[in-house]
């Protein structure tokens, strides 16, 4: 299980990153609406649902690397990984 810290972090990030991803589509399909029409922003809206899709299974992935913030029960007591490694609790 997460703790709190850990799952804001990641949300945190997480909306970050998808923000910038949005402003860069409204970038583009500003771009490409003179030079293709109407067409211009409905390739760049499907494919930035390709884009952000592949951005949360990155997301997910690196976080699933990052050992930090997992909570961890032990005979009724439950502890945070974070302070087991740094021997405070």
């Amino acid at each position: 299980m997460e703790s709190f810290r850990r799952t804001f972090v990641k949300a945190f990030s997480y909306r970050v990153i998808h923000y910038i991803l949005h402003l860069s589509e409204v970038y583009l399909a500003i771009w490409l609406y003179p030079r293709f029409g109407h067409m211009g922003p409905v390739f760049i809206v499907a494919f930035m649902q390709i884009l952000c899709s592949i951005h949360y299974i990155i997301h997910e992935r690196i976080f699933a690397r990052i050992k930090w913030g997992y909570k961890i029960e032990n005979e009724g007591t439950t502890l945070v990984r974070e302070e087991i490694e740094d021997g405070s609790k």
